[in-house]
């Protein structure tokens, strides 16, 4: 694995999810005997991560709990809200249940995610307890929600491409590892945008368009190149 690819990975975590995390320290070391979480880089196996304390029972050392096929900030935080205890936005139980055109789905999440049927309805399809899960109502703009593009629906409507945390996000973390009342200070300086004007957006969404909107990106998968562009505009 390349070291850049690690070192931009150790980046993201320390600028993105870290700051959040006042009560919880992510710490990496190379010593798989030593760890809680250990992320392999199987590029046939998809991104994924194990949900919080699963990873915990995860006894065999030699077992990755989190996977990269490949790289970019968005993926990367992603996963690691994952390892946090975050769901996917889109089986979240108080969203509108998206009208899948069920071929569509499995065929473009097979050559997307490499996951079969089974998987692609684990991880996209079935809804999530509602007695299960501690969290907000449905949020449009949660980097837990997949993109998905229209053309994967029987009614046209897909969702929205999230590229960076949500204030809601934010709230949920900070209130689950940090302080809440740092919330709006940290959002503001990560993203040069106020939290309640976040929120309101993502609520404004919500009530417009039921959660899901309509859009007409392509999911891009930043190239290494595109990293390097984006760790030089940052320092």
């Amino acid at each position: 694995m390349d070291a850049n690819i690690l070192d931009g990975i150790k980046r993201i975590v320390k600028e993105r999810i870290q700051p959040l995390l006042s009560d919880l320290k992510i710490v990496f070391v190379d010593d798989a005997e030593t760890s809680d979480v250990r992320v392999s880089f199987n590029l046939n196996g998809g991104c994924w991560s194990l949900l919080g304390t699963d990873a915990l029972q995860e006894t065999d050392k030699k077992q990755a709990t989190m996977n990269f096929s490949w790289f970019d900030v968005a993926t990367v935080v992603h996963e690691f809200c994952h390892m946090l205890g975050m769901i996917h936005e889109h089986q979240n139980p108080s969203g509108k249940a998206i009208e899948w055109d069920d071929n569509a789905l499995f065929k473009w999440s097979l050559e997307v995610n490499g996951w079969d049927v089974d998987t692609t309805i684990k991880n996209i399809v079935k809804k999530y307890d509602r007695e299960s899960i501690t969290g907000s109502e449905f949020d449009p703009l949660s980097i837990m929600l997949y993109f998905f593009p229209a053309n994967l629906t029987k009614n046209n409507k897909g969702t929205y491409q999230n590229l960076r945390l949500s204030g809601k996000d934010v709230l949920y973390i900070t209130k689950m590892y940090g302080k809440e009342e740092d919330a709006p200070k940290l959002y503001q300086d990560m993203y040069g945008e106020s939290i309640e004007k976040n929120i309101k957006k993502s609520d404004q969404y919500y009530k417009s368009s039921f959660g899901w909107i309509l859009v007409a990106l392509v999911i891009a998968v930043v190239s290494y190149s595109a990293w390097k562009k984006w760790q030089s505009s940052r320092r």
